[in-house]
Formats: structure tokens, C-alpha cells, sequence
């Protein structure tokens, strides 16, 4: 169990990760992207966290980008673990764990939107 949350997180925190590195070495090609009107909605399924970004206009903190991939990771990590705890044990935990999702990213999207 220990070795598939750890892939889970790890997945959660590459995202970020390389999203960040793309958006630092190829400026215009986020900007591009960007510019399609469903890439943001794609983007905060991805990488929920990514609103914190928002919090940082001018991308003078170090601190911020840390903290969302942080939080990401952690949030994959979660999200991995009631998984495979709906996959091995019971059933009822993939049917909680998807209301909760379902409930965390109306949420998300509706504060952002």
C-alpha cells in the first residue's frame, strides 16, 4: 500500500513540477496554452492547488509554487491511498471517496469561476 500512495503522490507532485519547469523555460508556449479557454479547467483537475498560484501575480515567491505542488502531492497521495483502500478492502470507500472528490472540485471550480 505504502509503495502505491508513494507513486500517487509522487504522480501528484511531477505535475506541478513539470508544469512549472515547462512555464520557466518556454514562456510563450504556457501563454499559448492558456489562451484556450478549456486549458484552465484542465489544469485545476490536474493540479488543484494551482489557485494558490493566483495569490502570486508577478511569480516573485518561492515559497507559493512549494507550497501547491506540497499540497498536491499530499492531496494525490490521499487520493491514492483511499484507492487502494477501496480497491482491496471495501467497495464503500470508492463510493465515499468519489463523493468527496465530486464535492472538493465543485467547490474548487466554483471559487474559481
Amino acid at each position: 500500500m505504502s509503495r502505491f500512495v508513494l507513486v500517487c503522490g509522487s504522480i501528484g507532485g511531477g505535475v506541478p513540477i513539470l508544469w512549472l519547469i515547462t512555464y520557466h523555460l518556454y514562456p510563450r508556449l504556457i501563454e499559448s496554452l492558456l489562451s484556450f479557454s478549456w486549458s484552465d479547467g484542465i489544469l485545476l483537475c490536474l493540479w488543484p492547488f494551482w489557485v494558490l498560484m493566483i495569490g502570486d501575480p508577478l511569480d516573485s515567491s518561492i515559497l507559493l509554487p512549494g507550497l501547491a505542488v506540497a499540497l498536491n502531492s499530499l492531496f494525490y497521495g490521499v487520493f491514492g491511498a483511499l484507492l487502494w483502500a477501496g480497491l482491496n478492502k471495501s467497495k464503500v470507500y470508492i463510493a465515499v471517496f468519489i463523493v468527496l472528490i465530486l464535492v472538493f472540485w465543485t467547490l474548487l471550480i466554483s471559487l474559481y469561476y
